[in-house]
């Protein structure tokens, strides 16, 4: 009887499988509509499945269909509330909906948006990409709707107990948001010292541009350009020089 169930249930398995498989190809070919109509299928039939649900609101969120996004992520709150993840994409969600609104609009998700952040943080001790959030939830945020410069730096300061670099790339953020430009300078050039990674190079270079020093931000991408070879450097350079840096 056992085995008779056993072999009941695999076709099961085996749909399951093949769906995961099919959705994960169509999803790395950038086929969203065709990876959303095989999860809206799978998702009718089984709409407790966690993984599929997750996997449904990640395919409306690179559609950025961010009303579909959120239901499937508040389904995924709701049946496992335990997990951190779940919460963080919920509140992401959220936080691109609210960027489509108008002003007005947008201040009605902050209350849902931050109890999100917060129960991912918290569920999660190690969840580096809650705390990034928090951060610039509280960086931005007017203090009338309870933005706290004192609040974003206290997880700034948990981000770094937790990746130094992450630590101080928020702070570079953080301090360029609030004009203290010699803070954020110091800041982003301590996360390339330590990391030296593409985001580092680039947050930098970023940061020089934006505030009108162009050679700064040259010497960062050529730098950046000789340890990586990225690509997008090499364009960055051409597009502020008009030249190519291997044919100055």
């Amino acid at each position: 009887m056992r085995v008779f169930i056993i072999l009941l249930l695999f076709p099961f398995f085996s749909l399951a499988q093949t769906t995961k498989e099919d959705v994960t190809l169509l999803i790395e070919s950038k086929r969203y509509e065709d990876a959303e109509q095989l999860l809206q299928h799978y998702v009718t039939e089984n709409p407790s499945n966690l993984e599929s649900l997750e996997l449904l609101g990640d395919v409306y969120a690179y559609q950025g269909k961010w009303n579909e996004a959120i239901k499937q992520y508040k389904k995924l709150t709701d049946l496992k509330p335990s997990n951190a993840n779940y919460h963080y994409k919920y509140g992401g969600a959220l936080s691109m909906k609210a960027t489509q609104t108008n002003v007005f609009a947008a201040f009605t998700y902050i209350a849902d948006i931050k109890k999100a952040f917060l129960t991912a943080s918290q569920l999660d001790e190690s969840h580096i990409d809650a705390r990034w959030a928090l951060v610039k939830l509280y960086t931005e945020l007017p203090a009338i709707f309870g933005g706290s410069k004192k609040i974003a730096i206290a997880y700034t300061n948990e981000l770094e107990s937790l990746s130094k670099v992450d630590g101080f790339l928020a702070k570079g953020y953080l301090y360029d948001k609030d004009d203290d430009l010699d803070k954020a300078e110091f800041y982003y050039k301590k996360a390339l010292e330590i990391g030296g990674s593409k985001t580092c190079y680039k947050e930098l270079s970023v940061f020089y541009l934006k505030h009108d020093e162009k050679e700064k931000a040259l010497n960062v991408l050529k730098q950046g350009y000789a340890t990586l070879k990225e690509a997008e450097f090499e364009e960055k350079i051409k597009e502020i020089t008009g030249q190519s840096i291997k044919n100055p």
